[in-house]
């Protein structure tokens, strides 16, 4: 009896050192999975963030030459009826229109 509770033992024992040899086995590479989880991650994160921060920053240089575009047609039509305007220049509102519809041509979309 004493020997079949031995070799009971000794089998519950050994797997007991199994079980806990494949939990610690099971364990690291979690913990190493996670780990490259992690720093996946962050990377890929970066890589968004400098993605954005480029989209950005070619939006704003494209918004920029827009507005310069539209600045230098409104100024040039600022300058041209001022100076109609001092020579007591009469307009006509279809001339003015047409006029301002031809320069809205040059400014981009």
């Amino acid at each position: 009896m004493t020997n079949l509770l031995r070799t009971y033992f000794q089998k519950r024992e050994s797997a007991f050192w199994v079980g806990a040899l494949l939990l610690l086995v099971m364990g690291t590479l979690a913990g190493l999975l996670g780990n490259d989880l992690i720093h996946s991650y962050q990377l890929e994160f970066a890589f968004s963030q400098r993605d954005a921060r480029n989209l950005s920053d070619a939006l704003e240089r494209e918004i920029q030459a827009n507005v310069q575009k539209i600045d230098v047609v409104l100024l040039e039509a600022e300058y041209e009826f001022s100076r109609q305007v001092s020579q007591k220049k009469k307009l006509g509102v279809l001339a003015a229109n047409r006029d301002l519809l031809r320069r809205e041509k040059a400014i981009p979309e």
